[in-house]
């Protein structure tokens, strides 16, 4: 009797930790989905036909892999030198390291978002025709106006623990087709392009996806498992999609 007891206590304890685990990875990307989603639904694009308003390219961080996402947004931040609501370059993208103190000892994978003042973004990623956004702008920030944004993956930019793949696509116009995750997608004034190709009429929607791995999985991730191990056992994806284009 007593060893049916113990089997059906550690029963529901394992219940419950799944339960936790689930909640936590559930609350972690749904706050940085609903962040994302906003962003791009409030993306600008330059009047200028060669300046970029987004950009999406693909990256491998060790094992962990996502777009980085670079745009032009009225972000709902509140830019304590601009009214609310002025446009601000923005970039997401994941990186393995320390969250709290950014270093490699005891790395953990995470997903982070920089955003720039409203002044840096204006002189430098908008009068200036910025032509991609991360090789002219985010890979080489200028120091003025200050305050200088900090880089993609500082420490002080994370927004969200254990992700381990962001994705995101778009549904294009002309085929109805999803673009793929690992495709290069640009955005301006002259249109959408897709690996170097131009679509007609651009995309009708975007959608986001964030693959979490709980705190167990994260543990187990650092002891030594595979993360295809990891992401089998202690993963889940969470997606959202943005409203029209």
């Amino acid at each position: 009797m007593s060893v049916l007891l113990l089997s059906m206590v550690q029963y529901f304890i394992d219940g419950y930790r799944r339960t936790q685990n689930s909640m936590s990875r559930q609350g972690d990307s749904s706050f940085a989905l609903d962040q994302i989603v906003q962003d791009i639904e409030n993306r600008v694009i330059p009047n200028s036909p060669n300046a970029e308003g987004l950009r999406a390219t693909w990256t491998n961080v060790d094992q962990g892999k996502g777009v980085w996402l670079t745009l032009l947004s009225t972000a709902t931040d509140r830019d304590p030198n601009m009214n609310n609501g002025a446009t601000r370059a923005i970039s997401y993208r994941i990186d393995k390291k320390n969250p709290i103190d950014g270093s490699v000892n005891q790395p953990a994978y995470a997903l982070y978002r920089s955003i720039a003042s409203a002044k840096h973004t204006f002189e430098n990623a908008m009068s200036t025709n910025v032509s991609n956004l991360q090789s002219d702008y985010w890979n080489n920030l200028p120091a003025a106006p200050a305050p200088t944004p900090t880089q993609p993956t500082d420490k002080d930019n994370f927004i969200a623990p254990n992700i381990v793949e962001f994705q995101v696509r778009f549904l294009r116009a002309d085929n109805g087709k999803w673009t793929q995750p690992e495709s290069t997608v640009s955005i301006s004034r002259n249109g959408a392009i897709v690996d170097g190709v131009a679509i007609p009429g651009g995309f009708k929607r975007a959608e986001v996806s964030l693959m979490t791995i709980s705190p167990e999985g994260a543990t187990k991730l650092a002891a030594g498992m595979s993360i295809q191990e990891v992401i089998t056992r202690y993963s889940q994806t969470s997606v959202r999609q943005t409203a029209a284009f």
